[in-house]
């Protein structure tokens, strides 16, 4: 079986009978930003993400051999997945240890998405046609994930949320900051690699900034208000006049001994050069387009329904979000009723204590009442006190008041 374990997951919510205990996990992501302002940073942003694909990979590599033609369909799609994600995405190599990929950033110009469209289409349909009697329960699961994760990277590039790979939060200019935590020189390859990534800096920005331009044409924008003053970002790095005080010179600061000497000082000359000529001015070059133009350009409004084909926009987030084909109208739904079971069931323990007041009277004496002090660390939370119940039944005085 495509078994990587007993791992808890998310399981798409449309097979609601396939057991989340076997499914594959999907990676957590930053939920601090909505699909709206995120989604297009991480259509080729790809981080953690991408995680379960690894998983699910070296899965496969101990398994036994397959059992059935769709289980070995499967398993050859899982590696060739992985396989060309490694090849398509540098910056995903190098995370997973392919350090073969540190000379390179990835490519993010509107031809690429075009083509990452085609293959993920193409991997969506040969998903579609795998026989799903002829795979084990587990398996069924993994192919349930692979496929919502596959449908979630067409979404991203069919609602051309690429144009927007900037937020309030991050955007790609912020992530190739962490490029000097990321990059441990410890031979001159490793060095020489690193310099040669240094230097794909302003095209990576460059190809970034096509899109946000296509992004402004095409009144494809995250909101103004959240991007005041993310030129800073930019301006930190775009503003250094020294190399050496750079946050990219950081790994050259650390060159192992077991360098020679004379190797080492050429390559820290190579990257004060890489900073000089290449990290700096595409830097420089990114906040000036933020301050002078994006900004500026930027929607005013505030809804995804005022973005183009806007509703269709948000409804691809929800699936994003939920793995299920929701309207915003009935997730609001979903949620009324629950806050008004949760209400109901808070209700139930309000009387079972004897607290006569009210629920929100309950809520302030629980925040403030001297018997609850040394709970103070949940007074923040009142449903760690509420919904929990135990607490309340334990505590018995406060009937008394």
């Amino acid at each position: 079986m495509l078994d990587p374990g007993n791992v808890r997951g998310n399981v798409p919510a449309s097979h609601p009978g396939l057991s989340r205990e076997r499914a594959l996990p999907r990676m957590p992501r930053d939920r601090s930003r909505s699909s709206l302002r995120g989604a297009g940073h991480r259509a080729h942003g790809h981080g953690a993400k991408w995680g379960w694909l690894l998983a699910l990979s070296a899965a496969c590599a101990v398994r036994p051999a397959p059992s059935t033609p769709a289980v070995s369909g499967l398993q050859a799609l899982v590696d060739r997945e992985w396989a060309w994600d490694v090849q398509e995405f540098p910056q995903l190599a190098s995370r997973t240890g392919v350090h073969e990929a540190d000379d390179r950033l990835d490519h993010v110009d509107a031809a690429t998405q075009q083509r990452h469209l085609a293959h993920w289409r193409a991997t969506a349909a040969e998903l579609a046609a795998l026989r799903p009697d002829g795979l084990s329960a587990a398996d069924r699961v993994t192919a349930a994930v692979l496929a919502e994760q596959i449908h979630e990277r067409i979404s991203v590039i069919e609602h051309r949320m690429y144009l927007m790979p900037v937020n309030g939060d991050s955007g790609f200019y912020v992530g190739i900051a962490n490029l000097p935590r990321a990059h441990e020189l410890r031979t001159a390859v490793d060095a020489e690699r690193y310099i040669a990534r240094l230097r794909e800096v302003p095209r990576y920005f460059d190809e970034n900034i096509a899109l946000m331009r296509e992004g402004l044409a095409q009144g494809l924008t995250v909101p103004a208000v959240i991007l005041a003053g993310r030129d800073g970002a930019a301006r930190v790095h775009g503003d250094v006049h020294d190399a050496t005080r750079s946050v990219f010179y950081a790994p050259f600061t650390k060159l192992p001994g077991t360098i020679p000497a004379a190797t080492a000082d050429r390559l820290r000359a190579a990257g004060r050069a890489a900073i000089e000529q290449a990290v700096i001015p595409a830097y420089a070059k990114v906040a000036r387009f933020l301050a002078e133009t994006y900004i500026p350009g930027a929607r005013k409004t505030l809804g995804a329904s005022e973005l183009p084909d806007g509703r269709a926009l948000y409804r691809a987030a929800i699936r994003d979000h939920l793995t299920r084909d929701m309207s915003p109208e009935e997730v609001r739904d979903l949620g009324l009723r629950e806050v008004a079971r949760i209400t109901q069931g808070m209700e139930v323990i309000r009387r079972e204590v004897g607290f006569t007041g009210s629920l929100p009277e309950m809520f302030v004496h629980l925040r403030t009442a001297p018997e609850f002090a040394q709970a103070d660390d949940y007074a923040g939370d009142v449903a760690e006190f509420v919904l929990g119940g135990d607490l309340l039944r334990q505590r018995a005085c406060i009937g008394q008041h």
